[in-house]
């Protein structure tokens, strides 16, 4: 079955404007081949977990920890107090930024920026993991706080994006690339382990913080 919600709300029942008049009891689980929000999530400082794949074209606000078994497809803004887990590949659909309150953002799978992204964890040891590629021409901010960032595969080697920005207490990277005058920089206030290439066309590439270097290390501006 397939789910299309113009309107939840994720106390002990949700309302969907799909479901006409019709009150609906969920334990906070919906599960589906296909799930599409079209209104604002309002989570109630609940847990959501979606099984299946989900189309996210508004906003989830209210929400403690939110866990995505499959695919989503990200168009608009999610905040939680706790956690983020996206199972399977995460589309950017739209520019979106991830929040959460000193918790972790994982994604499992690849991530493909058909507009920018940022995820910020807060100020907390909320870390940042993405173990799959990351593609696309847009830009990509991950903000740790005091939490690590590892990037577990090489970032825009098919499509080089537009910009990348990582902070966090400790950053593991692979091979990444940018295009025109893409900038890249990674801060970090105990290390950088650094795997491979790094490649811009024209644009800076700076690093802050001590470097690791786990392989042959490659720095091209001109590229």
């Amino acid at each position: 079955p397939s789910f299309f919600f113009s309107r939840i709300r994720l106390h002990t029942r949700y309302w969907s404007d799909a479901c006409s008049d019709l009150w609906c009891c969920v334990h906070r689980t919906l599960a589906g081949s296909f799930m599409n929000t079209q209104s604002t999530l309002v989570g109630g400082g609940n847990a959501l977990t979606m099984i299946g794949a989900a189309d996210i074209d508004a906003a989830f606000a209210g929400i403690k920890n939110l866990s995505i078994s499959a695919a989503s497809d990200i168009g608009a803004n999610v905040m939680t107090s706790g956690s983020q887990t996206y199972g399977g590949t995460v589309t950017v659909s739209a520019a979106a930024t991830l929040t959460t309150s000193d918790s972790a953002v994982t994604f499992n799978d690849a991530v493909v920026l058909n507009q920018a992204l940022t995820v910020n964890t807060g100020a907390g040891a909320g870390h940042i993991s993405i173990a799959g590629a990351v593609d696309g021409a847009y830009s990509l901010v991950l903000s740790a706080g005091a939490g690590n960032v590892v990037l577990g595969d090489a970032v825009g080697a098919n499509t080089a994006l537009a910009s990348i920005a990582v902070t966090g207490a400790n950053i593991a990277l692979h091979d990444v690339r940018t295009g025109a005058a893409g900038a890249q920089t990674y801060t970090a206030t105990s290390g950088i382990e650094t795997n491979s290439s790094y490649h811009s066309a024209g644009g800076a590439i700076t690093f802050n913080g001590n470097l690791t270097l786990n392989d042959h290390l490659v720095i091209d501006t001109t590229d």
